[in-house]
């Protein structure tokens, strides 16, 4: 849990302070960081720990959970963490990117005093609790398992299997995107009430910026300058809609390809074959 002041009391808390020197290494330097700095930080040291025994609680905020995902891409493409197999499973350095703008991370951005009620800000923030829950699931699995450090199939979209088979990183990846939003869709389904068509509005506001919103946070809107133009341009559509499965997928499928280094010919194939 995260702590304003100087005394952490367990092995699953840190300082606030050390959260932030950790997201300003991220954002300003490029990798690998300094070892001395990873192991001395509290919040380093409590991702891992509140891994190793899946305590997702301990994140409270969207923000925080962002950092963690931010730091989990980090240990999968630079810590001897990760079976060398796995080391190219770049699904989290895509999740990083969702968390921060687009859709679950406009919810505590400047989005929310552009776009979002509190109705639409609680929906996005059940939703990333949710599948934060479920993500930390699968990278305990990867890190800390005995037998699931491999990129592996799912059986019947669920990460629980018995006898792995492995997958390429990327196929990992486009998993998960679909165990993800199959996630989300269930939520939709059993909140339907919670989805009027004023939050439905607001929410793909922020899948579909005007030119002010968009400038606005364009330092954090990675995924603007590609998730959503691909996206769009593969679908064929103007707009993109929350409430449709096949165009979440779609935007998940756009930033896996993105971190793949792919092309959008090869995305665009991938979408319409």
């Amino acid at each position: 849990m995260e702590i304003e002041g100087q005394n952490i009391q367990t092995k699953f808390d840190w300082l606030r302070r050390d959260r932030d020197l950790y997201l300003m290494l991220s954002y300003n330097q490029q990798p690998p960081f300094p070892s001395d700095f990873l192991t001395q930080s509290t919040f380093c040291k409590a991702c891992i720990e509140i891994t190793k025994v899946h305590k997702p609680d301990e994140f409270k905020t969207i923000r925080q959970r962002n950092a963690y995902y931010d730091f989990i891409s980090y240990l999968f493409e630079f810590s001897n963490l990760p079976d060398k197999k796995a080391k190219q499973i770049k699904f989290f350095h895509a999740t990083t990117v969702v968390t921060t703008w687009n859709v679950i991370g406009a919810a505590e951005s400047i989005g929310r005093k552009i776009a979002l009620s509190n109705e639409s800000i609680n929906i996005l923030s059940d939703v990333n609790k949710i599948l934060f829950l479920e993500n930390m699931f699968v990278i305990r699995y990867l890190l800390f398992s005995d037998n699931l450090k491999i990129p592996f199939k799912f059986v019947n979209n669920s990460p629980c299997v018995i006898n792995p088979v492995e997958i390429s990183c990327f196929d990992f990846d486009i998993q998960m995107v679909v165990f993800e939003q199959s996630i989300v869709a269930n939520y939709i389904s059993s909140n339907t009430q919670k989805f009027t068509k004023e939050i439905i509005n607001e929410i793909n506001k922020t899948l579909n910026p005007n030119w002010f919103v968009d400038y606005l946070v364009k330092p954090l809107n990675i995924s603007s300058d590609f998730a959503l133009p691909w996206s769009k341009s593969a679908l064929n559509v103007k707009d993109l809609d929350f409430m449709n499965y096949k165009h979440r997928t779609t935007i998940g499928f756009a930033t896996v390809h993105f971190f793949h280094r792919k092309t959008f010919s090869e995305f665009n194939s991938f979408i319409n074959k």
